[in-house]
């Protein structure tokens, strides 16, 4: 009589690997490991310095700038780009000058920029727009880490970045080279034409706004001043003053509509502090403009009321200009 319950199934090799065959796998598999790292790291080393010569980004192109001489620098976020037009100023002065501003660009942001700068450019005045956005990293992106990880080799970025960003991921950046391009690919452009920076070569870093004038509501967002930011203010300030340089604090034109927004004034504060601890002059032309029609938004005003600005910028800053002769 058969019992089928002692027929069982024949046992293979596969079914019960030896360590031998595990072994095998393991050192497969580390081999493996170590190609994929060792060719993406190669790739990304490669292609990591191409990044900063898209000059069309307004960073790379503060960044790499190099003028003979220059009068003044104009230094903040999108609110210098738009509505402080060196070509205006310089055609009633006579002078030479630059418009830093990056739009979006955190009190971080500013600081490094500064740095980057006045390695290669030495203007006479620096003027330095601070308001209530600047004080509370009030942007949709305040910092741009996928920039400054181009610049990392400077241990001030590189401190930045930790600052900003945390131990851990700085250190993933740093031991991993092709993590950047995979985690920002979307900010990145691979294939750059050799005049990419004309566009911000020819207007001196100024960008007419172009955006139609639409209706604005108030603003209700609470002002909630960060300490960080003020201290990158303070750091911007005192690298801006070396040799000797003249900066003045600016806040530009607001929409009248923020007078009633709680907090946009109560910045001021914090300005008038930073002028007197430095001993530099504060310019607070946030209700210069008390028509709607000047301004696309609450924060940028039209190309129009931009050239009107920049001479009355002009006129005053000619002033600072025959003091500093």
């Amino acid at each position: 009589m058969n019992d089928s319950s002692a027929i069982t199934d024949p046992v293979t090799d596969s079914d019960n690997p030896t360590p031998k065959t595990m072994w095998h796998f393991v050192v497969r598999l580390g081999v493996f490991l170590m190609l994929f790292y060792g060719i993406n790291c190669g790739i990304a080393w490669f292609v990591r310095p191409t990044l900063k010569r898209n000059l069309a980004n307004k960073f790379h192109w503060v960044n790499h700038v190099d003028v003979d001489r220059l009068d003044y620098a104009l230094v903040g976020s999108s609110r210098v780009e738009v509505m402080f037009d060196p070509a205006v100023i310089d055609s009633r002065l006579g002078t030479n000058g630059i418009n830093l501003g990056v739009s979006g660009g955190g009190a971080a942001d500013q600081y490094l920029l500064m740095r980057q700068f006045l390695k290669r450019n030495r203007p006479s005045v620096v003027l330095f727009q601070i308001d209530h956005l600047h004080l509370s990293d009030g942007f949709e992106y305040p910092f741009r880490d996928h920039v400054w990880l181009s610049y990392q080799d400077d241990p001030v970025v590189r401190e930045t970045l930790t600052q900003r960003c945390g131990l851990l991921r700085t250190m993933l950046w740093r031991g991993v080279p092709f993590w950047p391009l995979m985690e920002f690919r979307s900010q990145y452009r691979f294939s750059v034409p050799a005049d990419s920076g004309a566009r911000w070569d020819r207007t001196a870093g100024y960008r007419a706004n172009e955006q139609p004038r639409r209706h604005v509501e108030p603003e209700q967002r609470e002002f909630r001043q960060l300490d960080y930011c003020v201290d990158y203010t303070r750091r911007t300030i005192e690298h801006a003053m070396g040799d000797h340089r003249r900066v003045i604090l600016v806040r530009a034109p607001l929409h009248p509509n923020l007078r009633s927004s709680s907090g946009v004034d109560r910045s001021v504060e914090t300005i008038l502090r930073l002028s007197d601890q430095y001993g530099i002059p504060f310019w607070d032309d946030a209700w210069l403009f008390d028509d709607s029609e000047s301004f696309t938004d609450n924060h940028h005003l039209t190309a129009t009321a931009a050239e009107r600005y920049s001479r009355l910028v002009a006129d005053r800053l000619n002033a600072t200009l025959r003091e500093r002769l």
